[in-house]
């Protein structure tokens, strides 16, 4: 499982989840410090469930401090 992450602008990213039970946030937290290790601040963030058979997905955008 992990995420992946498009760059929106200089210092902004959209970063989409892969579907986890219970809607955890692991892969976003570590997509997010891979791209921006000085650290991030998540400026929107949405869950949502596709199907009932698959985990929750979360998506993320981001900006580097």
């Amino acid at each position: 499982m992990q995420s992946s992450a498009t760059k929106v602008d200089d210092r902004t990213y959209k970063i989409e989840g892969p579907g986890v039970p219970g809607g955890a946030e692991a892969p976003n937290r570590r997509m997010a410090s891979r791209i921006c290790p000085g650290g991030y601040r998540v400026l929107d963030s949405t869950n949502f469930k596709r199907d009932q058979a698959e985990g929750t997905f979360t998506n993320w955008v981001i900006r580097c401090l």
